[in-house]
């Protein structure tokens, strides 16, 4: 790419609500490194909608970014057109049709605008899960996070696929942010894949904390969609570890989704994400896993180091 030449090309879209015809038209383009976005037109329903989340945003027009809108245009149709250009010459000197193949550029032209009719339902499911969140729960296990730091105990995060990934990330955070002694057992693939190997993908978790001899001061948070259930055989290995948990007096805390299975029935303080769609349990669960933890460790009482942004 030469240097200045404009990274992307100016994108004209046009925000479809649910139940009104597209009233809005919002643009972005790249040149020289800088990046130019601005909208025009008055809010639909979406946008009144999603007002807290996105109307600061949409307000931010001004002379000076429409005219780099317009500058920023002219010169990308320049220079779509002097592809084009180029694109039929090189047919007419390889003997094509005066004409040439459509290019991906001519296709582009008489392609539908996208609607967004899924994103700004799942948008608004978003909205709905955060006003439902039981802040009640969420501060009550952070206390029980404030306990567990005061007398020294350790925090052991247990969740699979998107959850178990959610796991490593709020290590570091627990860790780094408010000094609590953090582990996550599918952090250790080697461990985690000998004793699925050999012994058993239900048991990993639970043989895992008995060799970390979890006692009373120690605590687990299950991170997990559904929090386990045996009958279905729903993650059986988060299932046997919070029995463990509860045998050694260790306190069972969770953030879960759909009806917080297992955890919430065993568990001692357990946030359940509200569902706001059947067909997206996982999605929004796993999401608002990390949510809830960043609340927790940006709590004044439980955080003690800042963040750099």
């Amino acid at each position: 790419m030469v240097s200045g030449e404009s990274q992307f090309p100016v994108v004209e879209s046009t925000r479809v609500s649910l139940s009104e015809p597209p009233v809005k038209t919002s643009f972005c383009g790249n040149r020289n490194g800088l990046s130019h976005c601005g909208s025009r037109g008055s809010a639909g329903p979406v946008d009144n909608y999603l007002g807290p989340i996105v109307g600061g945003l949409e307000s931010t027009q001004n002379t000076d970014m429409e005219q780099q809108y317009a500058d920023t245009r002219k010169t990308t149709v320049a220079q779509v057109a002097a592809v084009r250009r180029d694109s039929r010459r090189d047919n007419q000197v390889n003997g094509d049709s005066p004409a040439g193949p459509r290019t991906g550029l001519d296709e582009a032209q008489t392609r539908p605008v996208a609607k967004v009719e899924h994103v700004a339902q799942y948008l608004r499911e978003v909205c709905d899960i955060a006003q439902a969140l039981p802040a009640g729960e969420i501060e009550a296990l952070c206390d029980e996070l404030v306990g567990l730091r005061e007398r020294g105990g350790r925090l052991f995060i247990l969740g699979v696929g998107g959850s178990a990934a959610n796991a490593s990330h709020a290590v570091n955070d627990f860790r780094k942010l408010c000094g609590i002694e953090t582990y996550a057992p599918t952090d250790n693939v080697s461990e985690l894949s000998a004793r699925t190997n050999d012994e058993g993908w239900p048991s990993v978790f639970v043989e895992w904390l008995r060799v970390s001899r979890i006692g009373p001061r120690d605590a687990i948070l299950v991170l997990s969609v559904g929090g386990g259930n045996l009958e279905r055989n729903v993650s059986p290995n988060i299932v046997a570890a919070v029995k463990e948990a509860k045998a050694r007096d260790a306190r069972v805390l969770g953030i879960v989704g759909r009806d917080g299975g297992y955890t919430k029935q065993a568990g001692d303080v357990v946030v359940v994400i509200p569902t706001a769609a059947e067909q997206r349990v996982t999605p929004h669960a796993e999401a608002f896993q990390a949510v809830v933890w960043h609340c927790l460790v940006s709590h004044p009482k439980l955080q003690r180091s800042a963040t750099k942004w």
